[in-house]
Parts: C-alpha cells; sequence; structure tokens
C-alpha cells in the first residue's frame, strides 16, 4: 500500500534552489544557505520540475507513467518514498506559494531508455572546500 504524502504536501513544492540538469536522469542542487549540494538521479530530475506547488500528488504519478511508461503503483511508491526524502533533507517548502510549472520535456539528445528510481544523494558542503590543505 501506498503512503500518500500528509494533506501539506497534497501539492509538494520544492525549495527554490539553484539547480541545473545535467542529463536526462542526472542533476544537481545546490542549497545556498547551507552549501549542500545534492546530485538527483534516475527519475529525480523529472520529478525536481513537477515540484512546483501546482500539481498535486495523483498528478505528478500520472505524469511519471505518461513519461516513462510504469506501472501507476510504482510511480506512487516511488513518489511517495523520494517525497519523504525530500522532506527528511528539509528541501520541501512549506509556502503554500507555487514556483510556476516548468516544461516536462525530454531532449532530443537526452532519451531515457529504461525508468529508475528517484534518487538523491549528498554530494558535500562548498563551505569546507576552501578549508582543504
Amino acid at each position: 500500500m501506498v503512503s500518500i504524502p500528509e494533506q501539506r504536501h497534497a501539492q509538494p513544492c520544492r525549495l527554490n534552489l539553484p539547480w541545473r540538469q545535467l542529463a536526462a536522469d542526472r542533476a544537481m542542487l545546490l542549497d545556498l544557505d547551507s552549501g549542500e549540494y545534492y546530485e538527483l538521479g534516475g527519475s529525480a530530475p523529472t520529478i525536481w520540475k513537477c515540484l512546483d506547488g501546482t500539481r498535486g500528488f495523483k498528478e505528478i504519478a500520472r505524469q511519471l507513467v505518461d513519461i516513462y511508461q510504469i506501472d501507476g503503483g510504482r510511480a506512487e511508491g516511488d513518489l511517495a518514498d523520494f517525497i519523504h526524502e525530500l522532506e527528511e533533507l528539509g528541501l520541501l517548502s512549506d509556502s503554500k506559494q507555487a514556483l510556476g510549472q516548468e516544461e516536462l520535456s525530454i531532449d532530443d539528445n537526452s532519451v531515457i531508455l529504461s525508468y529508475q528510481a528517484p534518487t538523491i544523494g549528498n554530494k558535500g558542503n562548498l563551505k569546507y572546500l576552501g578549508q582543504l590543505d
């Protein structure tokens, strides 16, 4: 059974952080306040785009099904897990203000061959780079 996020995440919204998509299945984002930077993998960049505060949980899951041609149950489960992970990392906004929808398109140069569950990994803290010997 998929655990749908709490009511406050009925329309989940990411923090307004600088980020850059590196490939269809890879992106980097930076928390300027903390200096932490993260790598998004698999379907995470697509989900990150959808977390703009204008789309509901079910709509985002439906978009994953449409884009990746996967089962709806898997889309909802992976999405719920990823939203929970973002919440744990403090990367979701409590604000009701929407960021504005981003275009969900796959570049012709970066075709996704198969679905990969969304991943996020903390790659380090920029504040410590200057302290290395």
